[in-house]
């Protein structure tokens, strides 16, 4: 004698449950990391001209370690954009190209400095020079060839250079100060961005979400399907 399974209505509320359960955890993550909160700062930065650059303090909404980011225009193409900022990993194919991004960055939060760095464009070239010329030649033709074959001329997704990292608490406001050392020209075309948030961490979140998301609306789609669709008589 068999075991009597879930009513129908049973299913379909089980089935509805979760489908909901998986677009809330969505919906929720979205709301929790709004811009105002996940990105307290968001601004163009002028990268033509040398001197020391300001910006208005911010208030930090959640707290955490937070990211300091150069964000440059997808047309730069890869290649210039891992030689122009200093990427790393970008050593051997750019040597013995000269990078652009010169610069030292401060946060202080009441007055009292709390995290710094600089762009250490000497240890980059540095490990770009250990390269023989023919050798780094040859990775640059390679690297180009990749990029051609990859890159889609639609995708206008900026690039993202990330130099300098802080931990902040939530309730308190900071203050972040740059040094640019010298012009950059060709980033300043790029209609270069400066931008603070919680970007790994909120990544790595809407990741987990996005798994669970789907994994709810599988499993409730299979169980409302079960219910919607009666089944076949034995012959």
């Amino acid at each position: 004698m068999t075991r009597p399974g879930l009513s129908r209505g049973a299913r379909l509320a089980a089935g509805a449950l979760l489908v909901a359960a998986g677009v809330a955890a969505v919906g929720y993550v979205e709301w929790r990391f709004l811009p105002a909160s996940g990105k307290p700062l968001d601004t163009p930065l002028a990268l033509d001209r040398a001197g020391p650059v300001s910006f208005p303090p911010f208030a930090i909404e959640r707290s955490g370690t937070y990211e300091i980011w150069l964000q440059i225009d997808h047309a730069a193409g890869m290649l210039n954009f891992g030689c122009l900022t200093t990427e790393p990993g970008f050593e051997k194919p750019c040597s013995p190209r000269k990078p652009e991004l010169d610069l030292d960055w401060k946060v202080s939060s009441g007055g009292i400095a709390l995290a710094h760095g600089a762009t250490d464009i000497e240890a980059w070239e540095r490990r770009g020079a250990a390269v023989p010329a023919t050798e780094a030649a040859a990775a640059a033709r390679r690297f180009q060839v990749y990029a051609d074959r990859t890159d889609n001329p639609s995708d206008q997704t900026p690039f993202y250079h990330l130099f300098g990292k802080f931990r902040a608490a939530a309730g308190r406001r900071y203050a972040l100060t740059l040094g640019i050392h010298r012009a950059a020209p060709t980033l300043a075309k790029l209609h270069p961005r400066l931008i603070v948030g919680l970007t790994a961490a909120t990544a790595r979140l809407g990741a987990w979400a996005v798994l669970f998301c789907v994994l709810c609306v599988s499993l409730g789609g299979f169980i409302l399907l079960t219910a919607l669709v009666p089944r076949k008589a034995p012959a």
